[in-house]
């Protein structure tokens, strides 16, 4: 995982590296709903909230910014 984003660091916009960078929105989405449903179950305490909020802020913030928002350049 941080070795595809390190050796990605540098590549132009190109098809591949959006396929990445959706690759990990995927999976910071799969871990926003284990740790919430974690939370809503009880299995973690009241910290568990601060994982959930920083998988919302992270990912969302983040990679869903990079994603879905940002302008293309020319």
């Amino acid at each position: 995982y941080c070795f595809v984003a390190w050796f990605a660091r540098d590549a132009e916009d190109s098809a591949a590296r959006r396929a990445i960078v959706l690759g990990f929105f995927l999976t910071g989405i799969i871990g926003f709903i284990v740790a919430l449903l974690g939370q809503l179950s009880g299995v973690m305490n009241t910290l568990g909230w601060l994982v959930v909020g920083l998988y919302l802020v992270l990912v969302g913030g983040g990679y869903g910014y990079f994603q879905f928002v940002k302008p293309k350049t020319t």
